[in-house]
Order: C-alpha cells, then structure tokens, then sequence
C-alpha cells in the first residue's frame, strides 16, 4: 500500500512543474486511498501537499519554506504560495550535556 502512495506521489512530483493540475490529481488520489484503508500517510509524504488546497509543494515553485529558530525550540514554517496556508512543524534542539560544555571550555 505504501509503496503504491509513493509511486503517486512521485508521478505529482514529475508533472508538477507542467501540470499543477495533474500532481493536485495524483495528491487527491493518493488522500483517498489514505482515508479508505485508514493508514497513516508517511511522514516524508505527508508535508509535500497542502492540507487546504491538496497542491502537491515544490520549494521555490509554489511553496516557501522558512527556518525559525526563536526561543528554545525551532520550527520550519512551510508556506502554501497558492492558497497561503502555513504550516509549522516543530523541533527540539539537541541538548547539550554537561560533559560536552566542560570539554569546550577547557579546550578555549
């Protein structure tokens, strides 16, 4: 079943640039086999569409992705240039450890 989700999503992936209409098509697809046969989407595949308008995302075509690192925590913000939804995915920063912080210190 997977391996049939990432066949359509590398069809969307090859028509993208000539035909957004086609790739929205192979997205659309691939969504109802997902909620038909209740699995979960990868998450690999899961961010390359829109979950407003279905558009299967290009970086630097019809989506814009941003690096924010306020705060402890850091985010990427990924920008539908289509119908402008956002969606911001977070993570945490890996920690460093006391042993790590001493190490550098005596180094300098």
């Amino acid at each position: 079943m997977v391996k049939h989700l990432r066949s359509l999503f590398q069809h969307a992936e090859a028509v993208a640039g000539q035909d957004p209409a086609l790739a929205k098509r192979y997205v659309q697809m691939a969504r109802r086999i997902v909620m038909r046969t209740r699995v979960r989407l990868p998450t690999d595949l899961r961010h390359r569409y829109c979950h407003r308008c279905e558009s299967y995302l290009r970086p630097g075509g019809n989506a814009r992705i941003r690096l924010r690192t306020a705060g402890r925590n850091g985010s990427l913000v990924i920008t539908c240039l289509v119908c402008g939804y956002r969606r911001k995915l977070i993570w945490n920063r890996v920690k460093r450890n006391a042993s790590t912080k001493a190490s550098k210190n005596a180094t300098t």
